[in-house]
């Protein structure tokens, strides 16, 4: 596997010279010209179609005023325009600021401030009746709103590709990392960062070569929803787009679109698992990865009994692009037995890339010792934007020093245990709640000097008291680590990134 990735690698960068997203794109195009790169509904372009709209949009942004080191903020739900204003901010040099669609107004304006936006190109609705405030509060001087205005702009300019020096160092994005605390973080990524994500993607997986790809993109393309369009391009795969996350529709567009790998998050399994439990479904996939935050261990074992071992999860954030590490059914396939101990693992770190944890003078600890997560990869970022302190707290040495908490065991496999923001025997809670069977989700915190945890249940469960459940954990957890409240909830809420929505939930708990 390693040795075809190293091939591939080889030939694009050395033979092709293919250093840049660009590049990739334009060498993509070529060979998968006549293929249907994206269904969004009713809506499908083959390769050469985007790519034509793509140059489009290039031209137009030049024609108003937008180039080289300029920004553009993307304000959507998932739809086919992100794949057309990604390949066009490539083409130009532009950088591309996307932010997520359920972030507060006044978080929207601190972004759109602080990268001093030029451009904003919007779905109405998002904004809505704050879209006025918007403009009198921020410095954007083009509002691009997706829809008639957007296709007007495009059926103006011709399809020819620009001609714009563009270097591996420069800008290509500045995403934002949304935090449990304070304002959104945003993080500078080159253009060697993306380009350098899809050849660790190439080195470490031969598995994308070799079969016609149908995915779905189910995470927000604002967070890690876009961390695999490069490669999907790159393989000439169709990307089947869900606007906004439910279970049901989900599953109709794999079904209906033939889909056979997606990217999900841990929330949205366990959801896509408990409708697919409850409805005697399978799914006609062959590939699952999972990531963003961890696992839950209980989850993941009913997920491989159910589906099968097809499902993959990893570790990996905006500050350093995927991939990082990753567990696969071959790690947790041992003789035909599953080795459930290390689902709660997160793989070992992949070819590339380099894992340590620290104490807090920044000492690499021994293996089975807990500390401080640091990374060391190609993809990782130049700096936190317009926050040079923070920079210096985290990026030491080419080493990005994560707010994780975890261990390395004497396999080399990563188990991540909490964050420096939250208590650190959080995820203990969790997964020990998780083994409850009318668990569906849950969420540790401390708040009012207490540990506090939050539940939801699986349909059907009947009653579960909070008495029961804080029994069910003096059982198995140690003393001092037992939650004083558990406080359940009809559903607890999941955000735009996919994720469980801690923050809210912390922020809504009242005793």
């Amino acid at each position: 596997m390693a040795i075809t990735g190293r091939l591939i690698e080889i030939y694009l960068r050395k033979i092709k010279g293919l250093n840049l997203p660009r590049d990739l794109i334009k060498y993509a195009v070529k060979r998968n010209s006549c293929k249907t790169a994206v269904v969004d509904g009713g809506r499908e372009l083959t390769y050469k179609e985007l790519y034509e709209r793509a140059n489009k949009l290039a031209n137009a942004l030049l024609g108003m005023g937008i180039g080289k080191g300029d920004k553009l903020a993307l304000l959507i739900y998932n739809c086919r325009e992100y794949f057309e204003v990604r390949i066009a901010t490539y083409l130009t040099g532009i950088v591309l600021v996307p932010i997520v669609w359920d972030m507060a107004p006044e978080d929207i304006i601190f972004i759109l401030n602080d990268c001093e936006i030029k451009a904003l190109a919007y779905h109405p609705e998002i904004l809505g009746g704050n879209i006025e405030r918007v403009k009198r509060e921020t410095r954007v001087k083009e509002f691009i709103e997706i829809g008639i205005e957007y296709e007007k702009l495009l059926s103006k300019n011709a399809p020819i590709e620009p001609k714009i020096k563009i270097k591996e160092d420069d800008l290509a994005s500045i995403n934002f990392s949304s935090g449990t605390t304070g304002r959104p973080k945003g993080v500078s990524l080159s253009q060697k960062s993306w380009a350098n994500s899809f050849y660790n993607y190439a080195l470490n997986s031969s598995r994308a070569w070799q079969r016609a790809l149908v995915f779905l993109h189910v995470l927000s393309f604002a967070t890690a929803g876009s961390t695999v369009f490069l490669m999907l391009f790159f393989v000439g795969a169709t990307s089947v787009i869900l606007r906004k996350f439910n279970p049901e529709e989900a599953l109709s567009l794999i079904v209906r679109n033939g889909v056979n790998a997606t990217f999900i998050t841990p929330s949205i399994f366990i959801d896509i698992l408990d409708y697919c439990k409850k409805n005697a479904l399978k799914l006609p996939l062959y590939g699952i990865a999972i990531g963003t935050e961890p696992m839950p261990q209980a989850k993941f074992k009913e997920g491989v009994e159910f589906f099968g071992p097809i499902i993959q999860t990893g570790y990996g954030m905006v500050e350093a692009l995927p991939p990082l590490s990753l567990l696969c059914s071959h790690d947790y396939i041992r003789d035909g037995k599953l080795d459930e101990a290390l689902l709660l693992s997160a793989g070992k770190a992949l070819r590339g890339v380099g894992l340590k944890i620290t104490d807090e003078s920044g000492k690499v600890l021994p293996a089975g010792k807990t500390g401080r997560i640091a990374v060391k990869s190609n993809t990782v970022s130049l700096k936190y934007w317009n926050n040079p302190d923070l920079t210096r707290m985290h990026y030491k040495g080419g080493w990005f020093y994560t707010n994780d908490y975890g261990y390395i065991d004497g396999n080399g496999y990563l188990y991540v245990s909490g964050r420096s923001d939250n208590i650190l025997f959080a995820r203990e809670i969790e997964e020990t709640l998780h083994g409850h069977p009318a668990i569906l989700r849950c969420c540790a915190f401390k708040k009012y000097e207490k540990i506090i945890t939050c539940v939801s249940l699986k349909s059907g469960s009947g009653d579960v008291s909070s008495e029961g459940l804080i029994k069910f954990c003096e059982s198995r957890l140690k003393k001092g680590t037992v939650p004083n409240v558990i406080n359940v909830n009809p559903e607890l809420p999941i955000n735009a990134s996919g994720k469980l929505d801690r923050k809210k939930i912390s922020k809504n708990f009242s005793l």
